[in-house]
């Protein structure tokens, strides 16, 4: 999750689980140039809410 902050998130949370760990990014180009820089992790992607669901960015 520091690695998030690190790169720029607003804010970083794990799910219950741990199985995964989630960013919140002032906007688009911020969430997709962190994604970039996180080479080491095995799946990553970048969303953005829309009216119904999300929308795939990255």
């Amino acid at each position: 999750m520091q690695e998030l902050k690190n790169s720029g998130a607003l804010s970083a949370l794990m799910t219950g689980s741990g199985s995964a760990v989630f960013g919140v990014f002032p906007d688009i180009a911020s969430a997709q140039t962190a994604a970039e820089k996180l080479s080491g992790w095995n799946y990553k992607c970048v969303c953005q809410p829309v009216k119904q669901g999300w929308e795939f960015v990255y």
